[in-house]
């Protein structure tokens, strides 16, 4: 009510006029009685001031309520909160000052570095000084902890000035021929700010059938991308995710073909690929120069820090556009014109020297799709794809991982594909997973299945442990249901194998409780490997020409003969 009060007199004020229809300046509307025989003062308004006593007097009259002061690990800073108020209003307005600790190291004295923050920023009260000294401290011990603290500082202090970029000026639908002049502006900044204005309003689905048929926009982007994509990666990025926009809905594959965006992205791939081959070697040449100086450390460190910043933007501009042309490949006519220009082999290079995570799950499914067709699945088999791949096997990612089986199991139909898998130890590694997780079991599976087709390769899953795991994970299967065909198939192929058939039979109660889901589910493939069982086993007695009393596996059957028996009359 106060606050309104004084309002309506500030506003009484304001439209006050004199006799000639002269603004009246409010200083003057309330003058004090003149006595007799005093003369009348000049009015504060119009005597003269000088700038720094406005400056002081402001100054006096403004307020500061020191805040919370906190660490920021992510941006290794110390964040101070205050507030400012104005006695007339005393209304609190809320500041935040970042401060950003540039020479802390695990060297780095505390107190210096507290009395530096003390000294930089006037609104920190001195009784404060042992809170500061504890933060910096505290951020000390995390870059100790972290070796890549600095690298994730730079980022989280990009991300910040993006955002605060972008919602400081708000895209509107209504100002594109605005952004349009931004893109033919000769400077990088401008065409940033431009392609990133555009990009926030691909955020509102309703404005991309306008966004999508505006000639002019959709030609500015492609030509940025085409000729400042290399120069700036920001840039790259941000067209390159206005596109994966348009490239969302099948309707709109067609206008993107009249400004070949397509084209365009292969060529950023191709880019991008050979950027990380050269970053993948540079980084060997920088490990074997440290290895042979031990005093060039500091500054392979640094080199190294740089290198990565780069190669992590060069991963997110190629998995946009990977990410864009795997969705213009739904067209079959499409894909074949990307395999035309070497798709196949970018992807493999991507598969050998990229280490994001993303990318090479994006990079897998891709190659899954063209391992469709024998041309593609050819093509990788020249380049090794599958080894190349067997190395991210076991690092623990299970949506790569799974991926990776998924085009294994592609693969896997060639014999030449077959024969890279076994010479790179997929047998041990596939029966490894089979026991992580149950995600890898499908595709493991359906991999093993093709490889267990050869008979030199079935030795391999005797001597790597396969058989327990293989028939427990049959016998606990669900017992309503007939097992996996995959399973079975692989169970099935095992005991053509002589050492394979052994470890199954020297299992007795593996074997009872097989021939038990055999006669309660009726499956025939697992009747199948009873079968291969019985033959080994007199094959094994005709070929040692045996007596029966000296027979090992005498009474191997017996028990069973009356379930075998039964079980055959069901099936009649």
């Amino acid at each position: 009510a106060i606050l309104v009060a004084r309002g309506v007199r500030a506003r009484r004020a304001a439209e006050a006029v004199d006799a000639n229809g002269t603004a009246v300046p409010p200083n003057l509307l309330r003058q004090p009685r003149q006595r007799q025989g005093q003369k009348r003062a000049a009015p504060l308004s119009t005597m003269p001031r000088r700038d720094d006593e406005e400056e002081n007097e402001t100054r006096a009259k403004r307020k500061v309520h020191p805040g919370l002061i906190e660490a920021d690990n992510e941006e290794v800073a110390i964040v101070v909160h205050f507030e400012t108020s104005e006695p007339p209003s005393k209304l609190r307005t809320p500041h935040v000052r970042r401060l950003r600790l540039k020479t802390l190291d695990e060297r780095s004295d505390p107190e210096k570095i507290a009395d530096d923050v003390m000294r930089k920023c006037k609104y920190i009260p001195s009784s404060k000084r042992r809170v500061v000294e504890m933060l910096v401290a505290n951020l000390q011990d995390h870059l100790a902890r972290n070796d890549d603290a600095r690298q994730n500082a730079q980022d989280a202090r990009e991300r910040r000035r993006r955002k605060e970029t972008n919602t400081s000026e708000r895209a509107s639908i209504d100002d594109v021929d605005d952004y349009v002049e931004l893109l033919y502006e000769g400077d990088i900044d401008t065409k940033i700010k431009g392609t990133s204005l555009v990009l926030s309003l691909c955020g509102r689905v309703g404005d991309l059938e306008h966004l999508v048929q505006h000639q002019t926009l959709m030609g500015a982007l492609a030509r940025v991308l085409q000729e400042d994509g290399k120069k700036s990666t920001e840039v790259a990025y941000n067209v390159l995710r206005v596109f994966l926009s348009f490239s969302n809905f099948v309707e709109m594959h067609q206008l993107l073909a009249q400004h070949r965006v397509g084209s365009v992205c292969l060529e950023v791939v191709a880019f991008e690929t050979d950027r990380i081959t050269h970053h993948s070697k540079e980084s060997e040449k920088r490990e074997l120069e440290r290895a042979r100086h031990n005093e060039m450390k500091e500054s392979s460190d640094k080199d190294e820090r740089r290198a990565r910043r780069a190669r992590q933007r060069s991963d997110k501009a190629l998995y946009v556009a990977l990410h864009v042309l795997l969705n213009l490949g739904e067209d079959s006519g499409v894909e074949h014109k990307m395999v035309r220009r070497r798709l196949v082999h970018h992807l493999a290079s991507i598969l050998t020297h990229a280490t994001s995570a993303p990318l090479l799950v994006l990079t897998a499914v891709f190659l899954t799709r063209l391992a469709r067709y024998a041309e593609n699945k050819d093509t990788m088999v020249k380049l090794d794809v599958s080894g190349r791949g067997a190395r991210f096997l076991g690092c623990g990612h299970r949506d790569l991982v799974v991926s990776l089986l998924r085009l294994s199991a592609n693969l896997s139909f060639d014999k030449d594909a077959r024969e890279q898998m076994v010479s790179r130890s997929y047998v041990p590694t596939l029966v490894k997973l089979l026991k992580e997780h149950h995600r890898y079991r499908g595709p493991s599976l359906k991999v093993l299945y093709h490889l267990s087709a050869d008979d030199r390769c079935r030795g391999m899953f005797a001597y790597a442990g396969a058989v327990p795991i293989i028939l427990q994970l049959v016998l606990k299967f669900p017992p309503d249901r007939c097992v996996a065909r995959e399973l079975a198939a692989l169970i099935c192929n095992l005991t053509l194998h002589a050492s394979c058939a052994e470890i199954l039979c020297s299992q007795q109660r593996g074997l009872t409780a097989l021939i038990d889901r055999i006669s309660s589910t009726q499956d025939a493939p697992l009747a199948k490997t009873l079968r291969n069982l019985t033959q080994w086993s007199l094959i094994e007695q005709e070929n040692n020409n045996l007596d029966v009393s000296q027979y090992k596996r005498r009474g191997l059957w017996a028990r069973h003969v009356d379930n075998i028996v039964s079980l055959a009359k069901k099936s009649r």
